[in-house]
Order: structure tokens, then sequence, then C-alpha cells
């Protein structure tokens, strides 16, 4: 069997990988967000959370995918705000949100 018989058989491979890890990634953010937003006492709208920007990174441990999350919330129920988070890999890399009494933006490493 030659690299060219193969090569369709990778590429559906890596589609269906990609498409597990993006999900399971999502469902991840979602809970994540949910716990940023209890903890900065906002509420998060809809389960507003969707994938803006999705790349590649190199930190320290490796290659990371490097996905960038949009998600809507609200502090005192009259006003939709937008924040963020930034998942390399499966590990929080930052986040921002506006909380009722400054703004916060965080970087973990």
């Amino acid at each position: 069997m030659q690299l060219v018989d193969i090569t369709p058989l990778l590429l559906i491979a890596f589609l269906v990988w990609l498409w597990f890890d993006s999900t399971r990634s999502h469902e991840l953010a979602v809970q994540i967000t949910s716990r940023l937003c209890l903890k900065h006492d906002v509420q998060l709208l809809d389960e507003t959370v969707a994938l803006r920007r999705l790349g590649v990174s190199w930190p320290r441990e490796g290659l990371r995918l490097k996905r960038t999350y949009r998600f809507d919330y609200t502090i005192e129920g009259t006003e939709r705000r937008t924040g963020s988070l930034v998942l390399l890999g499966s590990r929080l890399a930052t986040y921002h949100i506006d909380s009722p009494s400054q703004e916060t933006v965080v970087s973990i490493n």
C-alpha cells in the first residue's frame, strides 16, 4: 500500500479527531466560563460560548491548539457584555471579564 492510497484515510481520521477534540474543548470552555462568571459575580447569558479563532501555539509543553472563545454575560441584568477566554489545548491560558468592581484580565501561566 502506497502513501497515495492512505492519504484520504489519514485526512478523514484527522478531521474526525479535530471534530471530537473541538467538541470536547467547547464543553470545557462552557464549564470554565460558567465558573468564571460565578467567581466574578456576573451572569452568563444563554450559555453563549462560541469559538472565535482557532490557531496553533508552541508553549514550553510543545505544539498545542489555541482556541479563543467569546461569551456574553450581564452584570446588573440590563446590559449585555462580551468576555473572552483562550484555551491552549485543554488548559485555560487567559480570560477577560469586566467585573462589577473593575475590568479583569487574567493571564495564567
